[in-house]
């Protein structure tokens, strides 16, 4: 289990009854996204723009340069990278803060080509921010981009080889930009169905659909008949773990499990895990699952396991 705190990155081992802390770097890294690649090398950017990458034992391989090469020598990488994905061809795509979208083609065992992806203002189909908090790729391998003041973004390769963008601002003209352009985080649940989650709520809808436009958003209202409503509106993480049971974490609203069968809909319903009943606090981050189907969340300040049942 790998740990992000404020300061650093830590691999936790669990055995039957310990737990190792193991510190792969200095102090005062501030860490902004860890990825594992197809390889098994561990991607880490921090906040001060450095891209560590480790071999797959743990072991430091080098620094990612803004040329593409790993280097030995600390040196930044000029970007504050907050997602990755790795597509079905082996190309890593990193999201940056205030820069676009990287795209990284491996030359060799210790080099990238580097194409960047940014706003501009004169091309309606580029990027719509520059601010790319998440990336995921449903199940009908369309790519979603998440900007944290742009909203979402579809990405699609022509034949050519040019990347277009859809978003609220040309033919994603659905997408209810007012009140949901802070997107943090977008994952896929059973169905085809795609949950964005922004700091007003959560949005859903089908990724089956031929044309951008006739995309059909639903936007989490608090309006459940049963009072099972969302608890807290900035939503930090959604997690679906091996049961199938999917969890809505927020920031100061603690877990919320969704109950509803029908997401396509704007009246979700959830059974909330707050301060009032399990949790140790209502500043929760994320969420994840062990080997064992422990689910373990964690905090602003803390790690804790977490049992709805017990």
């Amino acid at each position: 289990l790998w740990l992000i705190g404020a300061r650093g990155v830590k691999r936790m081992t669990f055995h039957p009854k310990t737990y190792n802390l193991r510190q792969l770097d200095d102090e005062g890294i501030e860490v902004r996204a860890i990825f594992r690649d197809q390889s098994g090398q561990l991607w880490i950017a921090s906040k001060s723009g450095f891209i560590r990458i480790y071999n797959p034992n743990g072991s430091l391989k080098g620094y990612l340069n803004p040329q593409g090469e790993i280097s030995k020598r600390e040196v930044s990488f000029d970007a504050k990278g907050y997602c990755f994905h790795q597509d079905s061809e082996g190309t890593i795509w990193m999201g940056a803060k205030t820069k676009g979208l990287y795209q990284l083609k491996k030359k060799n065992e210790n080099s990238y080509s580097i194409d960047v992806f940014t706003h501009n203002e004169a091309d309606e189909y580029s990027l719509s921010s520059n601010d790319i908090y998440t990336i995921f790729e449903d199940s009908n391998q369309n790519v979603w981009l998440g900007c944290y003041g742009g909203g979402i973004n579809l990405m699609q390769k022509e034949e050519n080889g040019k990347v277009k963008f859809y978003h609220f601002h040309n033919d994603l003209s659905n997408y209810p930009a007012v009140g949901f352009q802070n997107v943090r985080i977008i994952t896929e649940v059973d169905n085809g169905i795609l949950l964005i989650g922004t700091t007003n709520g959560i949005i859903s809808f089908s990724n089956t659909f031929k044309q951008p436009g006739e995309i059909v958003f639903y936007q989490n209202r608090h309006c459940a008949e049963d009072g099972m409503n969302l608890v807290g509106k900035d939503v930090m993480d959604i997690f679906t773990d091996s049961k199938g049971n999917t969890y809505v974490l927020t920031f100061t609203g603690g877990i919320n499990k969704i109950k509803s069968t029908d997401l396509l809909t704007h009246c979700i319903s959830y059974q909330s895990y707050t301060t009032r009943n399990i949790l140790v606090s209502d500043l929760v981050l994320s969420m994840i699952e062990d080997e064992t189907e422990q689910l373990w969340v964690i905090y602003e300040n803390g790690l804790s396991k977490f049992d709805a049942q017990n």
